[in-house]
Parts: C-alpha cells; structure tokens; sequence
C-alpha cells in the first residue's frame, strides 16, 4: 500500500479539515511553527504509534463535544481481500473503496484517553441498501429472507455471496459517498485484514531527548525491526495465536474453578489477552570504545542516521519479499556539514526509485529544496487565521522560493550555462578540463534547467533579468521535448542547442560501465563491432542499461548493485571524470563539446 493523501482535523493547528497529498518523494515546506511536522506526528498517530494527548486538540475546539480526526487514503492495495474467513472477495466488490477508487480510513481520537480511536471506512456505496459489509452470518440470512431472494442464488454460509445476490436483487442503483462505522466485531475484521497490508510507517523526529534510547539512535534500528516483522507476519502470527489460545485455556480455566467457590463473582469476569508487540522483545545498542552514541554529538548521531538511509537503498534493491515502508524525517539536514546533507539526499532520491518506498521530508533547507521537483513540493502558509496547504506549481514557485529565501549566487558571474539536471551539471563539470576549462569556475552559473525542480523555476524567472550572455545544452531525447525551449532561447540571441547523442550518459565511453559493474558477466553492448557506435548515439542509457543488470541480478548474479535509472545517472555523471580526449574522438563527439565549451570560454 501507498499513502495518497492524509486528511486532519482538529489537530493542533489544524482546526479546519486539511488535505495534504504525498508522492513518492514529497517535501513539506513553509516557516517555523507554521504545522509541518504536525502533518507527519499526524501519521504517526494514525499508524498506532503514539496517542493523541489533551493539548492536541486544537485550542478553539469544545474539549467536550470535538474531537480529532485523521483519515488516510491508501492507493496500490490488494483488490482481492479475504475478510469472511476464506471466502476471497475485492474491495471494489464491497463497496469499501472512495468515489476516486482508493481505500480511505478515517480515525476519530479523545484526545488524552487510553480508548482505542473509533474507525470508519469513507466507502462509495449503494445508496438506499443497507450496510451489508458488518453483518454477521445470520443478519445477513435473515436480510436475505426479508427481501425473498431466492436461496438457491447463494452459498449461505458465505457471507460474500449473500451479500452479492442482496445486490443482484436490487438491481442498479445511486452510489453516494459515506463513512461507515466498522467499530463493531465483525467490522473491526474487516479493518484487521486491511491493516496487514499498511505500510510500516516510521517518523524521525528533530527533538532530541538525550536518553540511553535516543530516538535518533534508536529510530532507524526500531525502522528495520518493524518492517522485518512485517515480512515475517506469516511465520509469527501462528506463534502468537497458539500461545494466545493456550492462555485462553489458563484464564477460562481459572475462572471456572473460582466459579466453584463464588460464582457470583465468577460471571462478572472475562478473559482479554493483548496481542504482543513483537518490536518490543528486540534493541540494538550502538557505542564507541565503550561510550554510548547517544552521548556523542548531535552531528554525528545524525550522520548515523544518512548512512542507514544509504544502506537501506542497498539493501532494498536485493529484497525479494519487500515491505512497503513511508519514512517521514523532520528537517534532515540539522547538524549536518552540506556534503553530508547532499549525500543524504541522494539516499532518499535513490531508496523513492524502489518499488513499495515513500519518503515525506520537512525542511527549511534552501540547496535541499532546489533538488526537489516543484509538483513534489507542499507549501504551508498562513492566511487570515487558516492554514492552506499547496502543491507547488508555476504560479506559487516565486512565493515558495521567498518564504525559503532561495535566491540564485551571482557575485563575480560572467557566463550562465543552462542544462538539464543536477547530474548534468556534474557531468560537464567533469570533462571540462579536456577542453581546457576549469569546471568549478566562479565565473560561470550552472543552472539546471530541465524537468520542474524548485530551484530552476527560482534561477530560470531572474536569468533574463540579470543582463548575463547565456549557453545552453540540454539532452535531445526521443521525444526532443526540449527543442521548443532551444528555439525560444535563440530567438532571444542565446546560444542553445540539443545534443547530438541521445542523453548526456551517451557520452561515456561504453568501456567504462564494466569497471563501474565487475561483476556484471553479461555484454551490454559489444565494441569490437564496427557498428557499435551507431547503436549506442541512440540508446536510451539509463533505462536500457538499468534494465540490463537487473535482469542479470533477478536471474541470481546478486553481487550487482547500484542500477537503477536515478543511480546510473548519478554514477556516469562521476565516470565522466575518467574521459580522454581520445574518448571523445573515438565517439565523434569531441568537435560538438568543443564548441560547447569554446562559447563558454568567451566570457572567462
């Protein structure tokens, strides 16, 4: 399951309902204190993980009459589901989805109570049938019997097929969207089964607390241990029922010897046994030379931190039975040196190109911010005494940009040079010294261009203005979708230009990508033919060669690592600091990127 959307109300500042929606990579952004981390703390208490106290409510609600309400919606689930027992059916079938065709779970919390928050299902459902999905077995025989449809159109002992023949009978009718209460037993079944296939759902606070248990120590190895549970749920669960059922047998036992003394008292008693928290019965310890990591620096234990991001990238890409998980993490960059933050971003863009992973950041970070794309982007403002939430487009980039203070460093600028992407950046930066030019020069702006993240819309709204000659190169593409953009350029007396390869990774020389991958046994492209050269211009490199390795590492050579398309990109942008002269000449690209850096050298 995937998160969609997470909808609050009542909750901290947040007393009017509010929607916020997350992608696979989604950065939650806006002032101090302005309700970013509220959304994720939100979650976390959606997912069970901590309770709602007294001071959560909202200031302005009725601590009587108000309460707090979360509701998730859940995309990429199970259609098939079995919530009768056996008996598999869909939640389309149901009726348990929303009108936009998602699972929608809505959690109503008293705030400071130890009670368990009443649940509901926002369902698109049947609009004058009843609510057939709670009754048991017999309510819905005699449903069935009511309505005189006749028994040999269902297998009554299957609650599903009672249900489907109530439905058949009515014939078509209306859908309106409601929230059903499943609070009772038989809907409380429905929501078990579901909950198995939640994501596991772990926040990284900021706050420190200065315990043995530091959560910034604690955390990431408590994230590990619920989503290996989560795997093993099949092997646990017969464990756990078995013990349940055997205390059952002592606690029934008891009370029926105690029956035999005072069975007055005796009637007044039951048997309730708590599930365990099996996260609980495991904890790892990290320490230097015998001093606790919690007892180092802030920095350092949130250096921790980026590495189990990175290996977690790692280790992802091997998984075989992999567990959907949503890492939310309150402003990564806290007490980190900016390498360090830029490599733990490259983690969290790496681990969102796995199947199953999302990732929701708060951040206030300028350089973090410009990695991001726009329509990834939530903005959180203030306006008359109501928070809104926006998704950033062309229109609000400009207002997100100010409130971050995200502006472009000119001083000393002589020459801007427009190109596609971050990587694209450290790609020319690389080979720049074969012609002569020193990458890293002040003199010269590179600005990413390409796609829609925040910084290029910030850079690309003041370049004109700025009175600076500019060059541009971006990728041709197989649908060349940035000839328009190179035309408008040079219209305007710029100079801008697509590339002749296909992508920028094209230009690699193919024998690179074995020292990158030794362990990869198979030929990506063979160079000893005389064509190779025509064949690789128009591959699309990143895919191509992606779907390569992982298709040897899917058929057992489990040594290869580092393919998907984000990280060939990243990987070929470093190899290109290995390019020759004679690469290029070989390749026929070197007049072409002369040229590139001969306009560039003009202005130096």
């Amino acid at each position: 399951m995937k998160i969609k959307s997470v909808t609050v109300k009542n909750f901290r500042g947040y007393k009017n309902q509010k929607r916020i929606d997350f992608d696979n990579l989604t950065l939650i952004v806006g002032k101090n204190d302005i309700g970013k981390s509220t959304l994720l703390e939100a979650v976390d208490i959606f997912f069970g993980n901590h309770k709602p106290d007294i001071n959560d409510l909202n200031i302005f609600c009725d601590k009587e009459t108000e309460k707090i309400e979360i509701a998730v919606e859940f995309s990429n689930f199970s259609m098939e589901v079995d919530i009768d027992a056996g008996a598999k059916t869909s939640l389309a079938d149901e009726f348990l989805l929303n009108a936009s065709g998602n699972l929608e779970i809505k959690k109503i919390f008293t705030p400071g109570s130890t009670s368990q928050p009443k649940v509901y299902l926002n369902v698109n459902m049947p609009k004058d049938v009843d609510i057939l999905v709670v009754l048991k077995n017999s309510e819905l025989k005699e449903k069935a019997k009511e309505l005189s449809i006749d028994a040999s159109k269902y297998t009554a002992s299957i609650n599903n097929s009672i249900r489907k023949a109530i439905w058949n009978d009515h014939g078509s009718f209306l859908l309106e969207e409601k929230y059903i209460d499943i609070n009772k037993e038989d809907g409380k079944k429905i929501y078990e089964k579901l909950e198995l296939e939640f994501p596991v759902f772990t926040l990284f606070s900021v706050d420190r607390r200065n315990t043995d248990q530091d959560d910034e120590i604690q955390a990431p190895i408590k994230a590990s241990i619920k989503e290996l549970l989560a795997g093993l749920n099949a092997k646990l669960d017969p464990i756990r029922d078995e013990i349940l059922r055997e205390l059952d047998k002592i606690s029934d036992g008891t009370i029926k010897k105690l029956a035999e003394m005072n069975s007055e008292v005796a009637k007044t008693l039951k048997c309730i046994a708590d599930k365990p928290a099996w996260e609980k019965a495991f904890s790892i310890n990290i320490e230097s030379d015998g001093v606790p990591l919690n007892k180092r620096g802030s920095g350092v234990k949130r250096l921790v931190l980026i590495n189990f991001f990175r290996q977690e990238a790692e280790r992802k890409r091997k998984q075989e039975n992999k567990v959907d998980v949503f890492y939310a993490i309150e402003e990564p960059e806290t007490s980190q040196h900016p390498d360090w933050q830029m490599k733990l971003f490259d983690a969290f863009q790496e681990l969102t190109q796995e199947d199953g992973v999302q990732i929701a950041i708060t951040s206030h970070h300028p350089e973090l911010c410009g990695l991001v794309n726009l329509d990834n982007v939530r903005f959180i403002q203030k306006i008359d005494d109501d928070l809104l939430i926006k998704t950033g487009d062309e229109n609000n980039y400009r207002e997100i940009s100010n409130t971050l203070g995200v502006l472009p460093k000119l001083d000393g600028v002589k020459v801007i040079v427009g190109v596609e992407g971050p990587n694209d950046v450290e790609f020319f930066k690389n080979i720049a010294k074969v012609f002569n030019v020193d990458g890293d020069n002040p003199k010269i702006l590179w600005v990413p261009m390409g796609g829609g993240t925040l910084r290029d819309y910030v850079d690309k709204g003041y370049l004109e203005v700025l009175n600076l000659p500019q060059i541009h190169l971006f990728d041709r593409d197989a649908d060349q979708q940035y000839k328009e953009s190179v035309d408008v350029l040079k219209s305007k007396d710029f100079w801008a230009n697509l590339t002749e390869m296909l992508t920028l990774e094209n230009y690699i020389h193919p024998k690179y990508y074995k020292s990158i991958w030794p362990d990869l046994e198979g030929n990506f492209i063979d160079i000893t033919n005389s064509e190779w050269l025509s064949v690789w211009k128009d591959k699309n490199i990143p895919v191509d060669l992606s779907a390569f390795i992982k298709s040897e590492f899917e058929g057992g050579n489990l040594k290869l690592k580092n393919y998907g398309k984000e990280s060939i990109k990243k990987i070929f942008a470093k190899a290109a600091n290995n390019s020759t002269e004679s690469d290029f000449k070989e390749m026929k690209t070197h007049h072409e990127l002369k040229v590139f850096f001969d306009e560039i050298k003009k202005y130096l």
